[in-house]
């Protein structure tokens, strides 16, 4: 039987807070405390990290900026998807892709699409900025421009700050994600789309007092770098940890911000974002587990922990399955998080065309805290 939900109130999340452009993806404690990233516009614009505390009325809690940090340029800042979050740190990655807001604002009047207002420079230098989360102190790491949608996890080890994310050296895939670049059914030349792989980088904390021109990363299980440069600079360089395309990054989310071994993606062939790979990782042994069925796409991974659990790949991964043919028929599959076998799987017949998704959520029955 079908449900038809209708919303009880409008509720205003950004009043009197000026807030703009919210990530997709927000950080959830154990006791629902939720954070986020936002932008503010006007004479003195920042990017802002806020919290949202845990609702004791059962209502939408009010939110708070917890800690901001400066945008040189009034009219150009960095876009922003996702961020990092350790028990310490807030980890914000600007990178070279550029969003000039007076081509958004002119966008209605020279009816061009949204897209032209982001601009890939890859002139420029990225920059990881390190917020501690109680005092709002920050540190600057540069970087080789670089783009991101989707950061994997963050924690710390030994002084160090450890950041992975799905990157890429070319970021002009914004630019690339129109209508007749993704449809198979316009027959014209499709361009290849910069391949996104996973990457570490590692942030070193309290590196004043080391040398210059010397490896500040001193963690034996990375090549990853940071060099301090005759400025007092410091320039860190990833470590690609798989060969691999990668997107849509899941964890077991007990483990976020925290030193962790398994994630879940999907993956495409080379070139393309047409999802036919589920794919486990495992960082600790650097082998993959994949799942993939011929002329099936697939969405995002979300992995359950089994309730209990001990081993942080104990519990299912579940993902839905679209037939390429046939667009109407969907299933929902279920894979051991371990093994990565099928479990079992409920098919559809859906009364039209089923899209592709993006992201998934498991929400418990019983619930009171969803966590991402």
């Amino acid at each position: 039987m079908l449900k038809v939900w209708k919303p009880l109130e409008k509720l205003l999340m950004w009043a009197n807070m000026w807030l703009f452009i919210i990530t997709a993806h927000p950080h959830v404690s154990q006791d629902g405390t939720v954070y986020n990233m936002a932008n503010i516009h006007g004479s003195n614009p920042s990017y802002n990290f806020v919290e949202f505390g845990p609702s004791s009325s059962g209502g939408f809690p009010k939110g708070r900026i917890v800690a901001s940090i400066p945008i040189d340029n009034k009219f150009k800042r960095s876009y922003f998807h996702s961020f990092g979050i350790t028990e310490n740190y807030f980890i914000f990655a600007e990178i070279s892709l550029i969003f000039d807001a007076l081509k958004f604002l002119a966008s209605n009047f020279t009816q061009t699409a949204i897209s032209n207002a982001f601009k890939w420079n890859p002139n420029s230098t990225s920059k990881f900025h390190l917020v501690h989360r109680r005092t709002g102190n920050r540190s600057v790491f540069l970087a080789e421009p670089f783009f991101t949608f989707h950061h994997i996890n963050a924690y710390e080890e030994e002084d160090h700050v450890v950041v992975d994310l799905c990157g890429s050296s070319d970021g002009r895939i914004m630019n690339m994600l129109t209508l007749k670049n993704i449809d198979p059914n316009v027959n014209e030349a499709r361009p290849n789309i910069p391949a996104v792989k996973p990457r570490r980088y590692v942030l070193p904390i309290n590196s004043e007092s080391k040398k210059v021109d010397e490896n500040l990363v001193s963690l034996k299980n990375t090549t990853a770098s940071a060099i301090k440069n005759q400025k007092g600079e410091i320039f860190c360089y990833f470590e690609e940890l798989f060969d691999v395309i990668s997107e849509l990054p899941r964890i077991n989310y007990s483990l976020n911000g925290k030193s962790y071994r398994y994630f879940y993606s999907i993956s495409s062939p080379e070139g393309t974002i047409d999802p036919n790979k589920v794919i486990k990782f495992d960082l600790q042994k650097k082998e993959v587990q994949t799942f993939s069925e011929e002329g099936k796409s697939v969405s995002e991974p979300v992995f359950v922990v089994r309730p209990n659990s001990v081993d942080e790949d104990d519990g299912v991964v579940l993902f839905s399955i679209l037939d390429d043919e046939h667009p109407q028929k969907v299933s929902l599959v279920l894979l051991d998080g371990k093994s990565f076998k099928e479990l079992g799987r409920a098919d559809f017949d859906a009364n039209g065309t089923v899209p592709n998704d993006f992201h998934g959520l498991f929400i418990a029955k019983k619930d009171q805290v969803h966590l991402y």
